[in-house]
């Protein structure tokens, strides 16, 4: 029995142990922690309650803010017209994104009539994109509301929360409408009326002369003053009268900042005359009359001399590595006549190599380059013994040589590379102008290094020499009292493959032909540059050109390269044959229209259309 009591007691403690597990571990519990842990414990304890405090006083602003404009919403009057619901689906991804975050979020959420109405003529903006909304009232039923301009409408609330937010604000909407102070004509191209025709007044250049002749002595600044004075005489204008002078410009190592101004100072214009200087390789004096041209039709100028020169004789010879120094070895000294103007720099060879390859793709034989060679030199021939004609019209104005040995020498007639009177046979593709064949020497050893063919390429000898133009709109001719001798009809560029130079004469020709809208029967004269013998016979080929209409008082196979002086005297040459006055009363003075193009250096020419008055 004693046995049995004792089992039932222990088995009722253990019971009652069981029962009271919380009452045993509450002794254990962390509510009197150790005192070291107690300043822990507060710690932790305040953020929570402040973070807690933050949430409720948001959220019951929030809510505040809701009904707030709940009742703003439904004091205000209900819209007269109803208008489609917009959908509160972002458009885009990106707008979705925005949407979540944007402040505004929760008002493009709401339902169309709880949306709060804007006053017409405000500009209602959302996040990345415009949206313009005008509300209508029952007092504006019967009077539209004037729509104002974005200039005009205040910036919105969302305006300003997006913007202290980060986000970008959205860009007004377009309106269509009149802007203030402008008139609505201002816009209208359609009834500008004709555009403002480009007239030549006058033209004229110095004499070419080979390397190391007179001109040698002197600044090309100084010669191409000379030119732009001659143009300016022809023009019967004083060289002040001009707004800008142009001048392009080859070969400008070691002359200072832009050379065209000490040319417009040299030539008489007023210190108000503004000067620019354009480089264009061979085609600088034709791409300055482009300058001219552009300049004159935006209505920016009224009178312009536009021009070229170059004097390879005064080109300093380059050292390279003597800024940063020659540690070893030779430093080589490089000539910039030819490395400005003969030289590839795309395929690292003289221009006689790209030449003499471009003609070997062509089929063109060393006796059609010879042929044309010889040919230029015999038109310049005649064109100088001439004493009427297309020699009469051609101004070239005479320079006075000053230092040039022991008196001063006038130099009035071009330098004529010297060749055989005749040659005859099949003698004609083995002989060059002796001027010609120096520089092809010159470049041989370089082709035939180089892995390159190196015939005869047939290419110009340099030489010195300016040439200008002065160029007006018709009212300013008018104005000055100008006889307009030709207009500008049209101009053009073309760019080819820079390793085939030579070969962008011939788009440059049909592009401007098709802006004139002529054809290439109606083109009198074509003054091609044959600088490079294989660009004519190309030009003429692919054109299908008469050579008789090309180069008629020879080019510069005949009296040389003068680089951007060739652009000019092309434009000389062109205007002598459509001035000339023929002795026979049954044919006509001169030729009606021309064509003049050159190559302007990387694969790219120019070409101007010029029509007769």
């Amino acid at each position: 029995m004693v046995s049995a009591k004792r089992k039932a007691k222990a088995k009722a403690a253990k019971t009652k142990a069981k029962a009271k597990p919380a009452a045993k571990a509450k002794p254990k519990a962390r509510a009197k922690p150790k005192p070291n842990a107690k300043p822990k414990a507060k710690a932790k304890a305040k953020p929570k309650a402040r973070a807690k405090a933050k949430v409720v006083s948001k959220a019951k602003a929030k809510a505040k803010a809701k009904a707030k404009a709940k009742a703003k919403a439904k004091a205000r009057p209900k819209v007269a017209a109803k208008r489609p619901a917009r959908s509160s689906a972002p458009a885009t991804k990106k707008a979705a994104a925005r949407s979540r975050t944007s402040p505004t979020a929760s008002a493009r959420a709401k339902p169309a009539s709880a949306r709060a109405v804007k006053p017409a003529g405000r500009t209602a903006t959302g996040v990345g994109r415009a949206r313009s909304a005008t509300r209508e009232s029952p007092s504006s039923a019967k009077k539209p509301a004037r729509r104002r301009l974005p200039t005009e409408s205040t910036p919105s609330a969302a305006h300003v929360r997006v913007r202290r937010k980060g986000y970008p604000a959205a860009a007004p909407p377009i309106v269509s409408r009149e802007l203030p102070g402008i008139s609505a004509e201002a816009f209208d191209m359609a009834d500008a009326g004709p555009a403002i025709a480009v007239v030549i007044g006058g033209v004229a250049r110095t004499p070419f002369l080979q390397t190391g002749g007179a001109f040698a002595v002197m600044e090309p600044a100084e010669l191409a003053a000379a030119a732009l004075f001659g143009a300016a005489e022809q023009a019967g204008i004083e060289a002040d009268s001009v707004e800008e002078v142009i001048l392009g410009r080859g070969l400008t190592a070691g002359e200072g900042p832009n050379p065209a101004r000490r040319a417009a100072v040299a030539a008489g214009c007023g210190d108000e005359v503004v000067a620019t200087t354009v480089s264009a390789g061979m085609a600088g004096g034709l791409v300055a009359l482009v300058e001219a041209w552009r300049a004159i039709r935006s209505g920016d100028r009224g009178a312009v001399l536009a021009g070229g020169a170059d004097i390879p004789s005064r080109a300093p010879f380059l050292l390279p590595q003597a800024r940063t120094g020659s540690r070893l070895g030779s430093a080589p000294m490089i000539d910039s006549a030819v490395h400005d103007t003969l030289y590839s720099p795309y395929e690292n060879l003289p221009v006689a190599a790209v030449a003499s390859m471009v003609a070997t793709s062509e089929g063109i034989g060393d006796g059609d380059l010879a042929s044309v060679a010889e040919l230029s030199v015999r038109r310049a021939r005649a064109r100088v013994r001439r004493s009427s004609g297309a020699a009469a019209a051609e101004t070239i104005v005479p320079v006075r040589v000053v230092g040039h040995g022991k008196d001063d020498v006038v130099v009035e007639l071009d330098d004529i590379v010297p060749m055989p009177e005749s040659i005859d046979g099949d003698d004609a593709g083995a002989a060059l102008p002796p001027a010609v064949a120096r520089v092809v020497a010159t470049f041989t050893a370089a082709a035939a290094a180089s892995g390159a063919p190196h015939r005869s390429p047939g290419i110009a000898p340099l030489a010195d020499g300016a040439g200008a133009v002065a160029l007006f709109s018709a009212q300013r001719a008018a104005e000055l009292g100008v006889r307009p001798l030709a207009r500008v009809v049209a101009i053009a560029g073309a760019g080819v493959d820079p390793t085939r130079d030579p070969l962008a004469i011939s788009p440059a020709v049909s592009e401007v032909l098709a802006r004139a809208d002529w054809d290439e029967d109606d083109v009198d004269v074509f003054e091609i540059d044959d600088t490079l013998a294989v660009s004519q016979l190309v030009a003429a080929k692919a054109l299908d050109i008469d050579v008789d209409l090309i180069n008629r008082g020879g080019g510069a196979l005949a009296i040389g390269n003068a680089v951007a002086a060739n652009g000019s005297r092309l434009i000389t040459s062109a205007m002598a044959a459509l001035t000339a006055e023929s002795d026979d009363p049954d044919e006509p003075d001169g030729a009606r229209r021309a064509v003049v193009a050159a190559l302007a250096g990387g694969g790219t020419a120019w070409a101007v259309a010029i029509e007769r008055i």
